[in-house]
Parts: C-alpha cells; sequence; structure tokens
C-alpha cells in the first residue's frame, strides 16, 4: 500500500486514546462509536498531513455540533502555531 499522507494525533486524541481500555482500543477496527475528528494541512512540497484534533464516543447517528466546534478550535490553535 503506498502511504499518501502523513498522520499526527494531537495531544487531546493521543490522551483519548491512550485512556481507553484495551477492550474498547480492540474495537478500534471494528465498527466501533469510537470516533476521531481530523483536518487535512497541505504542506508545500511534502506530503499532505492528517492531524487528528481529538476522540470521542459517538451516541447517536449524527456528530455532536459541540464536537464540531471543538475540532475546529483546536485546528484554528494548530493553524496559529504549528
Amino acid at each position: 500500500m503506498i502511504e499518501r499522507f502523513d498522520i499526527e494525533l494531537m495531544e487531546e486524541a493521543a490522551a483519548f486514546l491512550d485512556g481507553l481500555p484495551a477492550k474498547s482500543r480492540e474495537k478500534l477496527h471494528g465498527g466501533s462509536h469510537l470516533r476521531f475528528l481530523a483536518f487535512w494541512v497541505h504542506r508545500n512540497g511534502q506530503r499532505t498531513l492528517v492531524l487528528a484534533t481529538h476522540g470521542f464516543i459517538k451516541k447517536t447517528s449524527k456528530v455532536p455540533a459541540r464536537e464540531i466546534e471543538h475540532a475546529m478550535n483546536l485546528r484554528q490553535q494548530y493553524l496559529k502555531n504549528p
């Protein structure tokens, strides 16, 4: 498989993943309700970066507006000081 982008976890995403029980981590590959929000950063002359802002447990079919807003705020913070 050809890798076309780099993936990084912001501090909050890494903390969410580290805080999950082992049983929940095993479900990451099999349709669980764990979600990460991310954005793409196109860098001149480098591979695109996919940056996961944070994770949460999804309890409804729609992503809660507060989670989207939180991801957008984290994105703005990152873009001010990459």
